[in-house]
């Protein structure tokens, strides 16, 4: 993922259909997101008694704040491509996002436009503890392999 993020050229997620745990983890990892109109976003591992290993407790609230990434993560809510628009975590909709990507990567382009459910388990239960943990203790101003190592 970090070599994702650190790498010299823009790097574009292209969403079509679910963005789910580790998907969702590479997608923040790049520099822009486009996703179709019927794109739904989530992390649904903190049900399961799992927390993200790749980073999305850091990256999300470091995007959109902190309230949307603890409905995601602790409730495992998921969010759909309109509302990711409207909070940031997608940089545009577009019915055909490979499409609109390789677009907005030429060079010409770049220039002008820069559930949980009723019987859950104990693991279920503290992999929401650990993810809401590691959301409210990132920081903007901290270093995100600080924030990953605390996880």
């Amino acid at each position: 993922m970090a070599a994702i993020e650190r790498f010299p050229a823009p790097v574009y997620a292209a969403i079509s259909g679910y963005c789910m745990g580790g998907g969702l983890d590479l997608a923040l990892a790049c520099h822009y997101r486009i996703a179709s109109p019927h794109a739904v976003f989530g992390h649904r591992g903190a049900g399961l008694g799992l927390i993200t290993g790749w980073g999305g407790t850091q990256r999300l609230p470091r995007l959109v704040g902190k309230a949307c990434p603890l409905e995601m993560f602790v409730a495992a809510e998921k969010v759909t491509a309109q509302q990711a628009l409207r909070i940031g975590l997608i940089d545009a909709m577009a019915d055909d996002p490979v499409a609109e990507a390789v677009q907005r990567a030429t060079p010409e382009k770049r220039k002008s436009s820069r559930n949980i459910s009723p019987g859950e388990s104990q693991k279920g239960k503290s992999g929401r503890r650990a993810s809401a943990t590691a959301v409210v203790r990132s920081s903007p101003c901290a270093p995100l392999l600080g924030g990953l190592s605390s996880t």
